[in-house]
């Protein structure tokens, strides 16, 4: 059985929350980032959120992936 190694392209893309004192998401906007990255190539590994306070959404981090030829 042999392995084959592919080398991999990886990026973070960070989204801000919007509102006054953040916390709100637009989805459109985030959507339409996405989209954008996949028809580069890019696809979605992970994504997380990161708090402010009282568990309060400050910003969005995604991980992406794309073969690298």
């Amino acid at each position: 059985m042999e392995c084959q190694l592919h080398a991999l392209g990886i990026q973070v893309v960070s989204l801000a929350t919007t509102g006054l004192l953040g916390g709100k998401l637009n989805i459109e906007s985030i959507e339409k980032v996405l989209n954008r990255l996949g028809k580069e190539g890019w696809e979605a590994v992970s994504g997380f959120d990161t708090n402010q306070w009282y568990g309060e959404t400050r910003d969005i981090h995604v991980l992406l992936k794309r073969s690298i030829s």
